[in-house]
C-alpha cells in the first residue's frame, strides 16, 4: 500500500489517533520519507540538478531555470 492509499484509508474512519489504521498510515508515511531521503542523498541527484540549472542559465533561458 502506498502512502496516498494509506492516508485515504486513515481519513475514512475520522483520522484515529491509535489503532491498526493509524499504524498503517504511520508506517506508510515513514517509508515514504525514508525513500525520499535515500534518493536525495545519492550523489548523482545534486549533480543532475546543478547541471540542468547551469545549462538553462548559460543559454539565458530564465523561465526554464526558474522551473528547475
Amino acid at each position: 500500500m502506498n502512502s496516498k492509499d494509506a492516508y485515504n484509508v486513515w481519513v475514512l474512519p475520522g483520522k484515529p489517533k491509535y489503532g491498526c489504521v493509524y499504524d498503517i498510515m504511520k508506517d506508510a508515511k515513514y517509508e515514504y520519507k525514508r525513500s525520499v531521503r535515500d534518493v536525495t542523498r545519492r550523489p548523482s541527484y545534486g549533480d543532475h540538478f546543478r547541471d540542468d540549472l547551469l545549462k538553462h542559465i548559460s543559454s539565458k533561458d530564465m523561465k526554464a531555470s526558474w522551473r528547475t
